[in-house]
């Protein structure tokens, strides 16, 4: 690998960590501006607008600060209601899982509710990408991402292993993690989603 080579190595990494801390402070900037509470959900659909546009590669110069700004307000009030639907079935499973391991103490129960809380995790991270890609409704949103998250099993524990990985680069860089984390976690999120959305769009295409 020559100099010149090198050179294009840094000068790329480089220009995605500018673009990193840019969605960084974008999702910050947009989730004090809603409020924290109801501007975070439409904050964090944007920043999964934003690099799924990177992700297809279509325009090498996006505009993505306005694309950002445009997906926040256009997508804010299905942003919060698919967000009342994490925090309400999250702290419901949650709330259930602590009942059954302190007073019900029944092993198969507790096993049971582990799967249905695995499950809405699951569910939860295709939210976003599919939401994005598709443009479907909430409700439909959150029965095709559970659709998905069972028919592509391979690429749901790649998902869960790429995000294992950035949490490891959080650790061994944390400098670079504190600027971007919020990006450096939805880029694998997004990137399996795809990948587990072209798979089983091909397959019923197939039929």
């Amino acid at each position: 690998m020559g100099k010149k080579d090198l050179n294009q190595i840094n000068y790329s990494l480089g220009e995605w960590l500018v673009k990193g801390v840019t969605l960084q402070f974008l999702f910050i900037f947009y989730t004090v501006r809603g409020g924290i509470f109801l501007g975070f959900f439409p904050a964090l659909t944007s920043t999964f607008a934003v690099i799924y546009q990177f992700m297809l590669g279509e325009n090498n110069d996006l505009d993505y600060r306005s694309l950002f700004k445009r997906y926040y307000h256009k997508q804010f009030k299905e942003s919060n209601l698919l967000g009342l639907f994490i925090i309400g079935v999250g702290a419901f499973l949650w709330l259930d899982l602590q009942i059954s391991a302190t007073y019900l103490k029944i092993s198969m129960l507790h096993v049971l509710l582990l799967f249905f809380f695995v499950t809405y995790i699951a569910t939860v991270l295709y939210l976003f990408p599919i939401y994005i890609r598709y443009q479907l409704s909430p409700i439909l949103t959150i029965r095709q991402a559970f659709i998905v998250s069972f028919s592509s099993i391979i690429e749901t524990c790649a998902l869960f292993l790429g995000i294992g990985l950035v949490s490891l680069l959080g650790v061994a860089l944390p400098i670079v993690f504190i600027g971007a984390s919020i990006p450096l976690l939805v880029w694998p999120i997004n990137w399996f989603a795809i990948q587990a959305c072209t798979k089983l769009e091909k397959k019923i295409q197939s039929q």
